[in-house]
């Protein structure tokens, strides 16, 4: 499953624990649009990185700074809203908070949303949460175990609330190699060489994933994927 170790950024001595709009600018909806005219610009110079994703499709990284030169900071995920992406006044500006506060800062843009169409015929939508899963579970594996906060934005907050929301384990393949909650398992029983890819799939609850050994055949000749237990008979053997 997906961890995301709860944290607060530390505010500033001088951060309010209540809001007081600047003023002449107390209404709501001035306060809404204000952003698109003062917070245009990215202000800090973003690290771009392409994630190729087991599927063969990619999603673009903009970090606040080199992430292997910031490994040790606490980091903060921002997943953006529908046809959204870093220039979006909400996602630059809570990473430049984060930035100036130590932290390091992510965006993650779903397929298609960088500026650079996606390589397949696949959509991002609300309920589409595998790419966030496998960044996630990429993000640890790669840069270690760090206090990670997680935000979304209308269309992200939806995906992240589904991510978080859904139970069990996480199962996928990579060149052959079957991952269980991003960790590579060992199988002295698979013989053959193996091309399986597969993005993650959470399993759910009081379910079980059933598949075969015999990974040298190409994976759309085989039936595989989760089963209730109700209809499982015997026992492991080991």
């Amino acid at each position: 499953m997906v961890e995301i170790t709860s944290t607060e950024m530390t505010p500033s001595t001088d951060d309010s624990r209540e809001f007081r709009p600047m003023r002449g600018i107390s209404n709501r909806h001035l306060q809404t649009m204000l952003p698109r005219l003062i917070r245009r610009k990215v202000k800090f110079d973003a690290h771009w990185q392409r994630l190729e994703l087991p599927d063969g499709d990619f999603v673009d990284l903009a970090w606040s700074e080199d992430p292997q030169q910031a490994k040790h900071k606490p980091r903060l995920v921002v997943f953006h809203g529908l046809e959204g992406s870093l220039n979006s006044p909400y996602a630059h500006g809570l990473i430049e908070a984060a930035q100036k506060r130590g932290w390091l800062g992510v965006v993650m843009h779903f397929r298609g949303c960088s500026g650079e169409p996606n390589r397949l015929n696949r959509i991002y939508h609300s309920g589409e949460t595998e790419d966030g899963t496998w960044f996630l579970h990429w993000l640890r594996e790669n840069f270690g175990t760090v206090p990670t906060a997680a935000v979304g934005y209308s269309l992200g907050g939806n995906m992240l609330a589904c991510l978080l929301a859904k139970e069990g384990d996480t199962v996928e393949f990579r060149n052959g190699k079957l991952i269980l909650n991003g960790r590579e398992q060992e199988e002295p029983y698979i013989k053959g060489p193996s091309d399986w890819n597969l993005p993650p799939r959470t399993v759910e609850k009081d379910h079980y994933y059933l598949v075969g050994d015999n990974r040298s055949v190409p994976m759309q000749r085989h039936i595989f994927g989760q089963m209730h237990k109700r209809y499982l008979q015997g026992a492991p053997l080991w």
